[in-house]
């Protein structure tokens, strides 16, 4: 996906793909090392347009897609399953990793709330994909692999 962390539609369909239980990688147009780079492809990409969110998916492009449209795009898609423990962003995570929040979240069973971009160090994988198992604090928790990130 090529987008901007401040694009509303590129955050809806990121929370979308995320639901739908898909991986991608985001492609930051801001980002201060490549974003130019991204930027040129979608401008070469869509005529000229810089239009946001622009996804490449199975090779085929798609310049923001309404959300029922991008919901039958990926209806269409199988969910992989290689059994690789992956991030939101489609890294794929080892035991030890550091990840970032990328929503804010509510523990269950507790009053404590995980701010986005809290940093959770020395994950451990858990044989399901789709949980990580950290510690904050004392206490050790199960969190979705579609709200972190991999740091670095």
């Amino acid at each position: 996906m090529y987008g901007a962390e401040w694009c509303k539609d590129c955050i809806r369909a990121k929370e979308q793909i995320e639901a739908a239980g898909f991986s991608y990688e985001m492609r930051d147009i801001t980002d201060p090392e490549k974003g130019r780079e991204y930027t040129d492809f979608i401008m070469e990409t869509n005529n000229g347009k810089r239009i946001l969110p622009t996804l490449i998916i199975d090779g085929q492009t798609y310049p923001n897609p309404n959300p029922s449209k991008l919901e039958n795009i990926l209806n269409e898609r199988e969910i992989p399953d290689d059994g690789i423990t992956r991030c939101s962003n489609g890294k794929e995570l080892q035991n030890g990793d550091t990840v970032l929040l990328t929503r804010d979240l509510d523990v269950k069973g507790s009053n404590l709330k995980l701010k986005q971009g809290t940093a959770l160090e020395k994950i451990k994988l858990t044989g399901d994909p789709e949980y990580i198992d950290c510690k904050v604090g004392k206490a050790t928790l199960a969190i979705k692999t579609m709200y972190v990130k991999k740091k670095g």
